[in-house]
């Protein structure tokens, strides 16, 4: 997903600490994305001030001219300097480190970023709460309370907790488990289009999901930690500790961190717990979520490198090339169920799917095909718990009623046309019920 991150280190918010402490210029300042990197033309660089950095020897420091290292590095000379960011001199990841920091910036309401219609992030624009992290030392009480309460309102590391919490047997879960459902749905959709060459095809089974297995996984890891981060969940080892010291519970972003840090392998963990306790206490005040996986963001930019699904005259990979095609639609279709759930909890009732797939079959930009619309709707529900809006669903009558809300604004940019007509389906009688 383009903006939900997907390697372990960005759920590791000490890293985040020391790139607000060395990049961060003004409030409203815009600054390009290559600008995060670690660069020996600046005079500070994330692993300087980053609470992580491991001192080198004294000797060793003044021969190579820098006092720090990155741990989660393989080789502390390794001149990618910064796994965060990599270095403007060493990138080998072509920029995807810069890109992951950006996303979490975002996911915490840290930036506001500039994107190219492909979803390309070229600038950022530092937002006010930025200071909040500059001005407060690593480790203090309102550093780890402005941690918390952002991840809190985050909707995947909700939907992580939830699922972990679905998953857990007497409040154990294992990483494993939760890999299956991380990702976007099968959609399943059945299409006919033209290819660029002119050659039909006819009845397409459009097929989605992340890029790899490896993706999937790489992002399981990443919510895990950010939702460690946020005292939802605890990996095993140190569930006892955290029972046996209430101070902990101001410091999870801080002491997990630290925890990390010290652990030989630097491995996520496989066996976790979940804090019971907690999601129930924060569920019992009907919350919302106030940023998650955003309109653009619905479907993925590229599909599983592995399909085989080719033009027969071209070549082209067609699965690609129809989202070009029928991308939109899936936006919109799953937009307006984000949006049916979202106004289903704000009235405490729930969304009748088969209404839903009714009426909107009667709106163009909302389907596919109206013989698998239905069938697509269903599928979107994994969509909405991605998003964090977590819903239990009423096989019987097909009827979902969602555990969590949603800012009006949590899923934009969205169209304005897509907006009103969404509105206009979701107003018609029996959608909500």
């Amino acid at each position: 997903m383009a903006n939900v991150p997907n390697r372990a280190i960005y759920g590791l918010l000490g890293c985040l600490k020391g790139i607000i402490d060395s990049r961060f210029t003004r409030i409203g300042d815009i600054i390009e994305i290559n600008e995060l990197k670690h660069d020996n033309q600046k005079n500070v660089n994330p692993i300087d001030v980053c609470p992580g950095g491991t001192p080198f020897h004294p000797l060793i420091a003044k021969q190579i001219g820098r006092n720090k290292f990155c741990p989660f590095l393989e080789s502390p000379t390794d001149t990618r300097m910064c796994e965060w960011v990599h270095s403007v001199d060493n990138d080998p990841q072509k920029s995807k480190p810069i890109g992951q920091c950006a996303i979490i910036l975002e996911a915490l309401g840290l930036v506001t970023l500039d994107r190219t219609k492909f979803g390309n992030i070229l600038k950022l624009k530092w937002e006010m709460d930025s200071l909040i992290i500059r001005d407060n030392s690593w480790g203090s009480e309102e550093l780890d309370n402005f941690f918390i309460n952002r991840l809190l309102e985050y909707g995947p590391v909700f939907y992580t907790a939830l699922l972990a919490l679905q998953h857990s047997k007497d409040g154990i879960f294992y990483r494993s488990d939760l890999i299956p459902q991380m990702s976007f749905p099968l959609n399943n959709d059945l299409i006919s289009f033209r290819c660029l060459c002119g050659n039909p095809i006819n009845n397409f089974i459009l097929p989605e999901g992340n890029t790899s297995f490896d993706a999937v996984s790489r992002q399981t890891t990443a919510l895990l930690c950010l939702t460690a981060s946020s005292g939802l969940i605890f990996p095993f080892d140190i569930t006892y500790k955290i029972n046996s010291d209430p101070r902990i519970s101001d410091h999870y972003p801080s002491y997990f961190y630290n925890w990390y840090l010290k652990n030989p392998k630097r491995k996520c963990p496989e066996k976790w717990c979940v804090n019971i306790d907690n999601i129930k206490s924060i569920l019992a005040k009907r919350p919302k979520i106030k940023r998650t996986i955003s309109y653009p963001n619905l479907i993925p930019k590229s599909t599983d490198r592995n399909m085989t699904n080719r033009c027969s005259r071209c070549n082209k990979n067609i699965v690609n090339l129809s989202k070009i095609f029928f991308g939109d639609k899936i936006r919109n279709r799953r937009y307006l169920l984000l949006e049916s759930c979202r106004l289903a909890f704000d009235n405490s009732c729930a969304v009748s799917l088969t209404k839903l797939y009714e009426i909107s079959s009667k709106y163009e930009d909302f389907y596919i095909n109206k013989h698998t619309h239905l069938r697509a709707l269903i599928s979107d529900i994994q969509v909405v718990n991605l998003c964090g809006l977590f819903v239990n669903i009423d096989h019987s009558n097909l009827k979902v009623t969602p555990l969590l809300g949603a800012e009006p604004d949590a899923f934009d940019p969205v169209p304005y046309k897509i907006r009103r007509q969404a509105n206009e389906i979701i107003l018609q009688k029996d959608i909500l019920i």
